[in-house]
């Protein structure tokens, strides 16, 4: 399924507030509710849309957020490991991947 303008639109307004109700949502993307609705069922059914949940602004909370980059080229694959796992468990990190 490729959703068109409108699906589009419908899901440009759930990324940027995930808790709208139908009938907002149905204002923003100029459609009418029961049109909207049947749309985001529709992109939920296509597995197009999985899930909507909130995004956290750490800033808005006082938290300070910083992204960091590691070249560990050196390193072998089982030391990578052991720094990345200590990483994931760390309290103040929030996320952290090896690519």
């Amino acid at each position: 399924m490729k959703p068109d303008k409108k699906d589009c639109k419908i899901i440009s307004e759930l990324d940027a507030n995930p808790k709208i109700s139908i009938s907002s949502l149905a204002k923003h993307v100029r459609l009418s509710q029961q049109v909207t609705d049947y749309r985001f069922k529709r992109l939920q059914q296509k597995n197009v849309i999985t899930s909507c949940s909130a995004i956290i602004n750490p800033a808005m909370m006082g938290c300070e957020q910083y992204r960091l980059f590691f070249q560990l080229e050196t390193l072998d694959d089982k030391e990578k490991s052991r720094i990345l796992r200590y990483l994931n468990k760390h309290p103040h990190v929030y996320w952290a991947a090896q690519s």
